[in-house]
């Protein structure tokens, strides 16, 4: 998994970029994560967008990463980067009025595995 989760930390660091940086950090007290609200928080996702709680806890990890030294560190299953990845550009397209569906995304999907 050592490359594994740059296209998670790219894709972050590009939300941030454009304005869209996600809020928080993983707890007990937040252990969910709102895509519209971009933030963690308490309260379950009412809509089918509820990232589990793998994958919300790899995103908590990746985003309190100040390198790609420390990103390495990072523990990940394949499985689990594609459910963020998803969840990644799905809320990039819901808070980014004129993106589309991603056609390279098969690609990077390919390359992961």
């Amino acid at each position: 998994a050592e490359m594994g989760n740059y296209p998670i930390y790219f894709t972050l660091s590009c939300a941030a970029y454009l304005g869209y940086a996600i809020q928080g950090v993983y707890s007990e007290s937040t252990p969910y994560l709102s895509i519209s609200d971009a933030t963690f928080t308490a309260n379950a996702p009412g809509d089918a967008s509820a990232l589990k709680t793998d994958g919300v806890m790899l995103l908590s990890a990746i985003m309190q990463c100040a390198s790609l030294k420390e990103l390495n560190q990072v523990k990940s299953n394949s499985i689990t980067r594609k459910e963020v990845l998803d969840w990644l550009l799905l809320f990039l397209k819901q808070h980014t009025e004129h993106m589309h569906t991603m056609k390279s995304l098969a690609i990077i999907h390919s390359i992961l595995h």
